[in-house]
Formats: structure tokens, sequence, C-alpha cells
């Protein structure tokens, strides 16, 4: 399967989501990050390839080759990208899905509208276009106006089962330079490791254990929410 990851905005979890919800369970998909300013997966545990927006001929290349692919297009690079879209004949018919996060302040959900709209005008269907909502508790509340958006333009695919919950898991992880996989195939007894260091005093090593207790204690919730919204979000894909 083929996905691309896109928003006109930045800080809306592209990556994340790249790296935590679709590269664990695409076997073998490689991660190509359209980007030229952020660190992509990399910093992520990951390995990932990078191209800018306007290279889209080898960006297409890319996706014509696969049978699975993930695109994390990043907001420095999207108006190429849409650019060479619109440039190639049907250039979007190498993807099987477009995956736009959003986060629930207005300019990121007006950032999320004006993604799908832009998408849907260079004549991507609805079924192949998609929100998640990012960094949320209750999507009903937070994001009413694209739910209504989508319902009424019938441009865009928008699943409230779709979501994300805010959780400090992500920051913890990109602290430590890991993905959810890892944490996940993580045996070390860190509650072990967290009473060792405070009999020692080790204020270093205590402040790492306890980072990673609070990591294998979220990971494993987050992970069957990640495998719920997956199973959502491909529902009836091609790939």
């Amino acid at each position: 399967m083929r996905i691309a990851i896109v928003n006109l905005g930045g800080n809306q979890g592209k990556t994340t989501l790249a790296v935590n919800l679709f590269s664990p369970r695409i076997p073998g998909a490689k991660i190509l990050a359209v980007e030229t300013i952020n660190g992509a997966g990399n910093d992520l545990g990951i390995d990932v390839e990078k191209l800018r927006g306007e290279q889209f001929s080898r960006i297409y290349a890319e996706l014509a080759a696969a049978d699975d692919l993930i695109l994390d297009v990043g907001a420095s690079n999207i108006e190429d990208f849409l650019l060479g879209l619109e440039r190639f004949e049907d250039g979007h018919d190498e993807v099987d899905l477009f995956v736009i996060p959003a986060t629930p302040a207005k300019k990121e959900r007006t950032e999320a509208v004006k993604t799908a709209v832009m998408l849907s005008d260079l004549g991507v269907e609805a079924s192949r276009i998609t929100f998640v909502f990012n960094r949320t508790q209750d999507v009903e509340t937070d994001f009413g106006d694209v739910l209504n958006f989508a319902k009424k333009t019938g441009q865009v695919t928008a699943n409230p089962d779709c979501f994300i919950p805010e959780s400090e898991l992500f920051s913890l992880l990109a602290d430590k330079k890991l993905n959810i996989s890892q944490a996940l195939n993580d045996q070390t007894d860190w509650k072990s490791e967290l009473k060792a260091a405070r009999a020692t005093d080790d204020k270093k090593g205590f402040q790492k254990a306890a980072d990673m207790v609070a990591i294998q204690k979220m990971a494993k919730a987050m992970d069957r929410q990640l495998q719920y919204v997956f199973e959502r979000l491909t529902a009836g894909a091609e790939g």
C-alpha cells in the first residue's frame, strides 16, 4: 500500500504517524521523507530516505515502482509536491491513500481542510483522502467543523474513530530517539533500573529509568489504538 501523509501546516504529527502508525503495519515499506528542514524519521529510530518536493519526477518513480511506500511530505515541501501532482497527468494515481493529520487548534484545522480541498481539486477521490484526528480526547468537540465540512462537501473521508489521543508518549519517544516498535520490543526491567538508580542516588539514571517505565506503561495501549485506526483507515483501500 502506498500512503502519502500530507498537510499544508507543520507540527501536525505527520512523521509520528509515518513511523509509529504506518511503518510497523506495512512490512517492508520504505519511508520517503519529502523534506528539507526537519529531521524526519531518522530522529525516531528508523531509516528514512529524503527527497525534496521539487524532485517530483523521482518521487513519482518511487511510487510507481513500489507496492508499499510511506510518503511523509513536510510542510516546507508540500507546495512543490502538490505542484508536481498538478503537472503530471493524474499525478496522484500512484497513491492509494492521502492521510491528512489534523490537530485541534483553529489554524491547524483550517490548514487540514485546505489540504483536503487542494487534493480534491486535483481530482483525488474522497475515498482516497482521509483525516486522522491527532492529539485529541474528544473528536466531536475538537473537530466538529472539520466533520461538518467533510459531510457537507463530500470531498474527504472523516471517520471520528480515526483519532490518536493526546499523550506524552510520543514526546518521550522522540526524546529517546525511539519509535513505538522499539519500545514494545524492549525487554529491559526498567522498574529494577529505577530502584537501583534511587539506591545509588544516580539522578540521571533515575530520570532515564522513570521515562522508560512511563514509555513501557503507555506503549501497549497506544499501539492498540494505532492498530484500531490503521484498520479503519485502510479498510477497502487498494494496495
